[in-house]
């Protein structure tokens, strides 16, 4: 799991800038080491629009084992359905171009939140 991060900054972690509720942006690392309160809230911001419906977007630069970073946008399209766009340009060592997915499941927690029983 990706943890250790910081708000805004860096290489454009606010390239993603969806519709709703701003629940933030932020970048993580791999140093395991803090998740700061702020990107707990800016989660638990994104999972409570999730369960409600209601329009938000959270915007999260991760980075790779090797340290490339993946720019990773969720847009909360209504209950219990979320957009997530993973762009993998960054990463010479991942697949080309971005990855969109529709997803019925989303948890907060650790550095990215995690989305499941997605299509697309």
């Amino acid at each position: 799991m990706v943890a250790g991060c910081s708000i805004g900054g860096g290489s454009d972690p606010g390239h993603f800038e969806g519709s709703g509720a701003a629940c933030g942006t932020y970048r993580v690392s791999n140093d395991p080491t803090s998740v700061t309160e702020e990107v707990d809230d800016a989660q638990r911001c994104l999972v409570a629009a999730f369960e409600a419906g209601d329009p938000a977007w959270l915007s999260v630069v991760a980075h790779t084992t090797e340290g490339h970073p993946i720019r990773i946008g969720f847009q909360v399209q209504g209950e219990q359905s979320v957009l997530v766009e993973t762009d993998w340009n960054d990463d010479p060592l991942g697949p080309d171009g971005i990855e969109r997915r529709t997803c019925g499941a989303l948890d907060a927690g650790g550095g990215v939140p995690a989305s499941a029983d997605c299509t697309g």
